[in-house]
């Protein structure tokens, strides 16, 4: 497999502490080559076939081989401040909206990827701020 390259780019807070970051892929899946969120991540996989995309609310795991994609949501009313992969599947450190709550660590297998792009709807992120993505695509 040749390099593949991810663009992240940075479009400015919206919010304090809230940053719009668009994710470009080098190919489109279901249409959409670029992917917004606020504060989103990037990360590769120890197996070359997979790439990771999150924020607080969803992680996408992109098959790299036949261009799919799947989904896995955090538990209610908690949201992911980290996300990794671990000995037996993935690791989700998360959090509740309350400042208060506690972080605790959540461990998943491959097999609880939904396909599809789960609440990721038109390219945003549940976290997107629409109004400033519309502004980006206007402007840019």
């Amino acid at each position: 497999m040749s390099e593949l390259k991810v663009k992240l780019k940075f479009h400015g807070e919206h919010h304090m502490g809230a940053e719009t970051v668009e994710m470009v892929l080098p190919f489109e899946i279901d249409g959409y080559s670029a992917l917004y969120s606020t504060n989103g991540h990037v990360v590769s996989s120890k197996n070359p076939r997979y790439l990771y995309l999150w924020d607080a609310t969803v992680v996408l795991r992109i098959d790299l081989d036949i261009k799919a994609v799947g989904y896995l949501l955090p538990p209610k009313r908690k949201y992911i401040s980290e996300f990794s992969e671990s000995e037996d599947g993935y690791s989700f450190e998360v959090y509740g909206g309350n400042s208060k709550t506690t972080s605790t660590f959540m461990n998943y297998s491959g097999t609880n990827f939904k396909s599809g792009f789960g609440p990721v709807e038109n390219g945003l992120f549940p976290s997107a701020h629409k109004p400033h993505v519309k502004y980006i695509n206007e402007n840019t």
